[in-house]
């Protein structure tokens, strides 16, 4: 059972891995078309004024897509943060569970160990049950 959850954990992180590798993929694309925005203010510098207050709301969207991103990790991180607590959660079930087992198991040899114990006990009674039928049958028999 645990291994099933931690397959489906493993799962998961993997997906997220997925998710947050594509996320980043995607701001990397958009970090070079702001660069090559740049590039274009640079060769354009002589209309600096008007294209200034463009810059500024270009800024401005990039700023909230920065505060979008930082809440997106925060979240990311608070997500590792409980499937790390899970994990040590199940870590700690897991060794109970370990625990257990050895107990059942040492039960289950001494258990084991009795019933050896009780077969070779009546293998003896056999014996001495079949000894003591033949003297019964020769002292009915009589005297030869």
């Amino acid at each position: 059972m645990s291994e099933l959850l931690l397959q489906q954990i493993l799962e998961k992180l993997n997906t997220m891995e997925a998710q947050t590798n594509k996320r980043f993929d995607e701001i990397d694309a958009r970090f070079e078309k702001i660069d090559l925005r740049f590039e274009n203010i640079d060769k354009r510098f002589e209309s600096m004024d008007k294209r200034f207050e463009k810059i500024e709301f270009r800024l401005d969207g990039i700023e909230n897509k920065q505060l979008l991103i930082k809440t997106q990790l925060s979240e990311t991180n608070q997500v590792v943060r409980a499937l790390f607590n899970r994990q040590e959660e199940t870590d700690a079930k897991l060794d109970a569970l370990s625990m257990d087992v050895q107990k059942l198991h040492g039960k289950a040899e001494m258990h084991q160990q009795t019933l050896s114990n009780i077969i070779e006990n009546q293998k003896s009674i056999y014996e001495i049950l079949g000894d003591h039928e033949v003297a019964i049958r020769n002292f009915r028999r009589g005297p030869v």
